[in-house]
């Protein structure tokens, strides 16, 4: 028994993984001033269904095929090595946050749990983008900003639109969540 689940938790996990290269290719050329990352759902549904592990995995898919975007080539010839860790860790730490947010409110109520798990992950990976920005990527923000305040450049202008979207889809998406946890439930019943 231990081996099936085992076996579903995999190929699960692997299902959605292809989900998000897909959605993330698209995604890298649907572009306002940074990609809007479509693939934020698929990683939240892994991290629910299958766990936090399997939420750090989906997120660090999702950060590595960030990385073949055009939208990041400034931050990869400013510093590749940030670039590539940021990148790679904000999505990865966002999917298992949401994996074990799910666990800790999934005692209390399952339709919480599902809805704060999904619009987590686009707080964290937002979040730590802002922060990485104001930090590492500073000098880059600064010349971006063209002489106008950095902060607002950096929320207003290179973040705002972008987590507003990704939170939105989130926030609509959470109801289909939702069902898509209770029939894998279901059947993981059965």
């Amino acid at each position: 028994m231990k081996n099936r689940v085992v076996i579903q938790r995999l190929v699960g996990t692997a299902m959605l993984a292809a989900i998000v290269v897909v959605l993330q290719l698209i995604s890298n050329y649907v572009v306002f001033v940074n990609s809007i990352t479509l693939a934020l759902v698929p990683v939240a549904v892994g991290a629910i269904i299958f766990g936090p592990t399997s939420g750090f995995f989906l997120g660090a898919i999702l950060g590595v095929i960030v990385l073949t975007g055009p939208g990041t080539t400034a931050y990869l010839s400013f510093n590749a090595f940030a670039t590539v860790l940021v990148c790679i860790l904000k999505t990865g730490l966002a999917g298992f946050a949401a994996g074990w947010i799910f666990k800790g409110l999934n005692k209390i109520n399952f339709t919480l749990a599902c809805v704060v798990a999904s619009l987590v992950i686009p707080i964290i990976n937002s979040g730590l983008f802002a922060l990485a920005t104001m930090t590492i990527f500073a000098k880059l923000a600064r010349e971006w900003a063209g002489g106008s305040n950095v902060y607002s450049f950096i929320f207003l202008a290179m973040i705002g639109w972008n987590f507003v979207i990704e939170f939105a889809l989130s926030a609509i998406l959470a109801p289909s969540i939702m069902q898509i946890i209770k029939i894998v439930n279901k059947n993981k019943a059965e």
